[in-house]
């Protein structure tokens, strides 16, 4: 099997984590949100060691800091989660909302995706172009 064609994990290959175009499938979703929950903690536990206790602003700053990359990032996959139901990416930026999370990421997970292609499929290039040609 080549190395371009291994999974990893629930994600499959070409898997593209620092992009809104394509599609993702349910486990692909919850994966990120595994992945999202294990860099928040990762990236936090070392702050509760490292800065000293009266240190709360610095502590502060740096969980502020990396809740808003992580929750980028997630807004992101939820994005191509939307487009795998054929809906607009648009409405991901309701995860932004607390109570926006408590109705998008539950629906995003048990809701099945569209079958086959939908008009958010990753179109290739035609034969003869580069994918920086295409339109």
């Amino acid at each position: 099997m080549a190395a371009s064609s291994k999974r990893l994990g629930v994600f499959r290959p070409g898997f593209k984590p620092f992009s809104i175009a394509g599609r993702i499938n349910r486990a692909e979703f919850a994966g990120c949100i595994a992945a999202f929950y294990a860099l928040y903690v990762a990236a936090y536990a070392p702050c509760l060691i490292l800065f000293h206790p009266q240190w709360n602003h610095g502590r502060d700053i740096f969980s502020v800091s990396i809740s808003c990359v992580l929750a980028a990032w997630l807004v992101m996959q939820a994005v191509k989660r939307m487009h795998d139901l054929d809906w607009p990416g648009e409405y991901a930026l309701g995860c932004l909302v607390p109570a926006g999370v408590l109705i998008f990421v539950p629906v995003l997970l048990l809701l099945p995706g569209t079958p086959g292609t939908n008009r958010f499929d990753v179109k290739s290039a035609p034969e003869g172009m580069s994918d920086e040609d295409t339109p």
